[in-house]
């Protein structure tokens, strides 16, 4: 074969698969879209797919290009954008509240579950330095998490002598003594 030949199939061969890569990603997209309940993206990538083959763009672009205006027109990242934007523009129209709330102590503890919220009562209630959850509370990533967030500068420590458990935990910390309870959680402190 002569090498124009050779130049000329492997040039076909490569623009063919592109295409076909092209072609298949288009096709994933677009069922993807249509799935997800978005037949109105669906029909803008399918426009949007048309003229770029119209307008006889090369492949690599015309893969590029579908896939980023379907990451940019996904659904996920509009309703992200939006949120950002209601967000933002609150803080803006009343920034003096923001500034202020960043400021106040112990602002924000209103998202707080409200076991977390009795144990902060009960923490300032008996002024501990540090605690123990028990392995129910432990377990819960909620409690866990935003305990140890919200109680800061009092912290949590495996050696502490004051336990938070639940009522239905006292059987199992006989050997301490109740000291504070607060709805649905108690501070026993064990020797």
């Amino acid at each position: 074969m002569s090498t124009q030949l050779k130049s000329f199939l492997r040039n076909y061969l490569q623009k063919r698969y592109m295409f076909s890569i092209s072609i298949f990603t288009f096709i994933a997209i677009i069922m993807t879209q249509y799935i997800l309940g978005n037949p109105l993206y669906s029909l803008f990538i399918i426009i949007f797919f048309l003229i770029l083959l119209i307008l006889k763009e090369s492949s690599l672009m015309l893969l590029t290009l579908t896939l980023i205006s379907i990451t940019v027109f996904s659904t996920q990242l509009i309703d992200t954008l939006a949120n950002l934007k209601e967000s933002d523009i609150n803080s803006l129209h009343y920034y003096q509240n923001t500034i202020q709330n960043v400021f106040t102590p112990n602002s924000g503890q209103e998202v707080l579950p409200q076991p977390v919220l009795q144990m902060l009562e009960i923490i300032e209630t008996n002024q501990i330095e540090d605690y123990q959850l028990s392995d129910l509370l432990e377990k819960d990533p909620s409690i866990f998490q935003r305990i140890s967030e919200s109680a800061w500068p009092v912290r949590m420590s495996s050696t502490s002598k004051y336990f938070f458990i639940t009522p239905n935990e006292i059987e199992n910390y006989t050997a301490c003594t109740m000291i504070g309870q607060s709805g649905e959680t108690v501070l026993v402190v064990c020797n």
